[in-house]
């Protein structure tokens, strides 16, 4: 057993991720310094400090390839910025809800590429983020750090939830979000909308991940609950 202390900030962690690989760690935290910093992994030491959140970070994401990190702020701060791992600097921003009064966003989940119109990969990142009564879909330019798709909602129809973690299909044609209420909704990417709704915890979904097409269980859902 060995046991390694980061240290570099000044208040409650309240966000962390890990890259694809483990090359880098991001943690995030509460306060007036609500810092964002990447860690190296292998070398225990902090690699980039993120200044522009304010208050606190809601939620951290690495993209497939390493190469951007997601992170967004609490609701009171309500921005979304990607950042580039080569350099450290802001390649995009955004606001993360468009009410920050009835709509908060508490996960999100990189899923690969951007398919066009005929499920085909474009050079576009893509991106869904989810909350208190609300799934949007975003895609990046990462050349120019535009948004062609910038936050759009999915229709829902009539559920109404509080999400808290997500994640894709193997084939990135869906995406599945869990929610406090213990059911899994199933959103299509391509139509924008739930295709499916599933109870699975009574306690509600803490945590859930679809295991990949190389797994001794190819596409099943995993779901962690109450």
């Amino acid at each position: 057993h060995n046991q390694v202390f980061l240290r570099g900030h000044d208040d409650l962690i309240n966000a962390l991720a890990l890259s694809k690989s483990g090359r880098y760690i991001a943690s995030g935290q509460v306060g007036d310094n609500a810092d964002v910093i990447v860690w190296d992994f292998e070398a225990k030491r902090l690699l980039y400090r993120m200044q522009s959140h304010d208050v606190g970070i809601a939620t951290l994401a690495f993209s497939h390839d390493e190469k951007l990190l997601l992170s967004v702020g609490v609701a009171d701060d309500n921005r979304l910025f990607v950042w580039d791992m080569a350099t450290g600097l802001m390649n995009a921003q955004a606001t993360a809800t468009e009410d920050k009064g009835s709509q908060t966003t508490t996960c999100a989940e990189w899923g690969g590429y951007f398919k066009d119109i005929k499920r085909r990969d474009t050079n576009n990142y893509m991106l869904v983020t989810a909350g208190v009564h609300n799934v949007r879909l975003w895609a990046l330019d990462p050349s120019t750090g535009q948004w062609p798709l910038m936050g759009e909602y999915f229709i829902a129809h009539s559920l109404v939830r509080e999400f808290v973690c997500l994640s894709f299909s193997a084939d990135r044609n869906f995406v599945f979000a869990g929610s406090t209420t213990g059911d899994v909704a199933v959103f299509q990417i391509k139509a924008k909308q739930l295709a499916s709704s599933h109870q699975c915890a009574t306690g509600g979904v803490e945590s859930l991940m679809v295991c990949t097409p190389d797994s001794p269980t190819p596409g099943v859902v995993m779901v962690g609950g109450g």
